[in-house]
């Protein structure tokens, strides 16, 4: 990271010799990570975000990384569902989350009449099979 930023900040014309001193950077430690080619987990890691992407892209992005993770086998990639989820999150690839459906038990207009409280929150008789009660509320009608 910090190999990286001396770099970019280079070609601004700052000082070589003055950014390896703020950033506690040895010189020889800067030039080695310049000649350094990129490790075959990070290159492996690349290949596999563009599958990621072109799984998520087809998914419309619905597809979180368990999913994601099922497809990438199926096409014979050798990856773990925790490397995908993490290549996700660095990424900021996330899925679409379904909003739970609520349903609207009591819709009351002005004016409508109210049921009559015969009960009186009275919910015990002497007698079994005296008292009953429900709510239907939640069932559909051709009203709403």
């Amino acid at each position: 990271m910090r190999y990286q930023f001396i770099e970019e900040n280079r070609k601004c014309g700052f000082r070589l010799r003055n950014m390896l001193r703020v950033l506690k950077v040895s010189s020889s430690g800067y030039y080695q990570s310049r000649r350094r080619t990129e490790s075959n987990r990070i290159k492996a890691n690349n290949t596999l975000l563009e599958e990621i992407w072109l799984i998520h892209n087809k998914s419309r992005h619905t597809y979180g990384s368990p999913r994601i993770t099922a497809m990438l086998r199926a096409q014979g990639m050798v990856c773990g569902k925790n490397r995908v989820a993490k290549i996700m999150r660095k990424h900021n690839i996330q899925a679409k989350m379904r909003r739970k459906y609520k349903i609207v038990t009591t819709r009351r207009k002005n004016g409508d009449p109210v049921a009559q409280n015969l009960i009186q929150q009275r919910f015990s008789d002497e007698r079994p099979n005296q008292l009953w009660s429900s709510d239907i509320t939640y069932l559909w009608t051709r009203q709403g």
